[in-house]
């Protein structure tokens, strides 16, 4: 059985996306949970001169977008 194409590239997508997502890092080490937490680190990080400052923010972003709208729910409910 073949393995199409689109769900290899779906699944890849999702490991690169997720292995440094800022959704991920801010919700295990942010107590103080708000509303899209990952975008909110991604767009501080692309300020001038803050640690961290790449273009690797830029290509996370939308990974952290879709994952916080997951969460919402369960953000919501931990406030």
């Amino acid at each position: 059985m073949r393995t199409p194409p689109l769900f290899v590239l779906l699944v890849a997508l999702f490991a690169v996306g997720s292995s440094g997502c800022a959704s991920f890092i801010t919700r295990r080490f942010d107590d103080d949970r708000k509303p899209y937490p990952g975008v909110r680190a991604d767009i501080e990080s692309l300020k001038p001169g803050e640690e961290g400052s790449s273009a690797w923010w830029l290509f996370d972003l939308p990974f952290s977008a879709l994952y916080d709208t997951f969460a919402l729910p369960f953000d919501l409910m931990k406030k």
